[in-house]
């Protein structure tokens, strides 16, 4: 049996507001293309208070197609419960946050990663005009 290297399994958690789903949706694409479904999990929390989840269909179809690998927490708005969710049911042995979300939503959502004693550099702020992740 081939031993794998704990560097390499990952789960990434994406973050987004309907702003943000703009410049996330095709990193995830690209990502779910791209990524060894055996070492990485993906996560999207995407919250919308008027519940106008664009991409709403392309996620879940995301989410049958790559059923071990892909899924989506739609949220109306951010919820300490749902965080710690994510937290508690990570598998993988490094944990990184990408957040594309407006700036009250950010510090909300960043207090409570400081909180529950997630690092800072486990945690990077998407610019909505950049291309990495």
């Amino acid at each position: 049996m081939r031993s794998i290297d704990s560097n390499l399994l990952v789960h990434k958690v994406f973050i987004v507001d309907d702003n943000g789903i703009s410049t996330i949706y095709p990193r995830l694409l690209k990502l779910l293309q791209n990524v060894d479904h055996n070492n990485t999990h993906i996560s999207l929390l995407y919250i919308s208070p008027a519940k106008n989840y664009v991409f709403k269909e392309e996620l879940e179809i995301l989410m049958q197609r790559f059923p071990t690998v892909f899924i989506t927490y739609f949220r109306p708005k951010p919820e300490q419960e749902m965080l710690e969710t994510i937290l508690n049911t990570n598998t993988m042995p490094n944990l990184y946050f990408y957040l594309c979300i407006d700036k009250e939503l950010e510090i909300f959502i960043v207090d409570r990663f400081y909180f529950q004693g997630i690092s800072p550099k486990n945690i990077q702020l998407v610019n909505r005009q950049s291309n990495n992740l």
